[in-house]
């Protein structure tokens, strides 16, 4: 039987078989992002509370397998040799974003007052599976399975407010209140 490769590993000789597994597991720790003004007395121009999380996250996970071997030496199954490769992926993502914007037990007076939260992260995988099976038959017929499966599971938790809370506002302009949840998730699987 050939060596083990590196994430791969060959049972004898008598079947062929191969075996390939990649494993990723990422889970954040808890992003939190708060802007607030609170307990105060403002006078200005123009009031901007603003609070964003951008967080980005990638994962690449690639599994293989090659199982090569020659019929003449394999041990056979009903009279027939055969050979299996076997890989498989999996991604698993986590994440979780608390994102605050608020103004709170004031008084403001303002031309124009905005309030915002946007949570924008993203989360990309790839996830990929090979499986080769090769069975070298000079004469007569050997069997070849390969079996390849990749699978991604990514979970985003997310919480965003954006408020004015108890608070005296005398506003000559707009007053803005915006709360902004559009996480994006891109998984490919092969």
């Amino acid at each position: 039987a050939a060596p083990p490769s590196t994430g791969a590993v060959q049972v004898g000789g008598r079947p062929s078989v191969a075996v390939g597994i990649s494993i990723a597991v990422n889970v954040s720790d808890p992003t939190v992002v708060r802007a607030w003004i609170a307990n105060r007395r403002v006078q200005s121009g123009t009031v901007t509370i603003s609070a964003t999380s951008t967080p980005k996250l990638l994962a690449v996970v690639i599994a293989a397998a090659f199982a090569v071997d020659d019929p003449s030496t394999t041990t056979s199954l009903r009279g027939v040799p055969f050979s299996i490769s076997i890989a498989g992926a999996l991604a698993v993502n986590l994440t979780t974003t608390t994102v605050e914007s608020a103004l709170r037990r004031s008084n403001v007076t303002t031309d124009g007052v905005t309030v915002s939260a946007e949570d924008a992260g993203s989360i990309t995988v790839v996830a990929g599976a090979l499986a080769v099976t090769v069975n070298i038959a000079a004469m007569g017929t050997a069997r070849a399975v390969g079996i390849g499966g990749s699978v991604a599971i990514n979970d985003v938790d997310t919480t965003v407010d954006a408020v004015i809370e108890d608070t005296d506002v005398l506003a000559t302009g707009a007053v803005t209140v915006s709360a902004t949840s559009a996480p994006r998730i891109v998984a490919h699987t092969y």
